[in-house]
């Protein structure tokens, strides 16, 4: 994003991966520096998926609304396994278990869970920097639940808590034409841009 990308960058970016001998996967937003586009070419990266990137901001005179906690509620330090389990279910990503454990651990980030007769029907997370920007991730909704407005109710509860604590921007990532991003436009984010996702041959 701040200059041209040199074929050692690259190398650097690649040995990442390959040290924790996990796929290499490029998210690339349209504002990059064109040479990261010369060295995708000569490394034959292909393009696997697209990603929307959404904002919305957060104006000192909106009111913020938080939904029922018998909803949607923040989980507690002894849920990270069932926060974990929900996520894996709900986005179909199994062996990253490890990855939402150190996102649930986060010392900037609140996980969310959403509730059906008490017991967790999905999730989401906010990684917030107060007095200025935060980012909702991980949002699910276990199949059997889809379609009761549980992701409206947790987008909710994480704009409350941006809000209130002072950010003037919210942002999320969801793919093109799905509900996720059907359910973010009705809270007031707008695509800002559609960055292609790369992996390595």
């Amino acid at each position: 994003m701040r200059g041209p990308v040199s074929k050692e960058d690259f190398d650097r970016l690649e040995e990442f991966f390959v040290a924790r001998e996990v796929p290499i996967g490029i998210s690339l937003c349209p504002h990059a520096d064109p040479s990261v586009l010369d060295r995708l070419a000569e490394r034959r990266y292909r393009v696997t998926q697209f990603e929307h990137t959404l904002s919305r901001a957060l104006m000192t005179d909106d009111v913020p609304i938080a939904p029922p906690v018998d909803l949607v509620r923040s989980a507690k330090p002894g849920e990270k396994d069932s926060w974990v389990r929900t996520v894996i279910a709900g986005s179909d990503m199994e062996g990253y278990e490890e990855l939402f454990g150190v996102m649930f651990d986060s010392v900037d980030a609140t996980a969310y869970l959403t509730l059906q007769d008490g017991q967790p029907a999905g999730s989401g997370a906010v990684s917030i920097r107060p007095g200025d920007f935060a980012v909702f991730y991980s949002d699910t909704t276990l199949p059997g639940f889809r379609g009761r407005g549980l992701q409206s109710a947790v987008i909710a509860a994480r704009l409350y808590q941006a809000l209130t604590a002072g950010c003037t921007l919210a942002i999320a990532n969801t793919s093109p034409g799905t509900v996720s991003q059907r359910n973010y436009e009705r809270a007031g984010f707008r695509v800002a841009y559609t960055k292609a996702v790369l992996t390595s041959p």
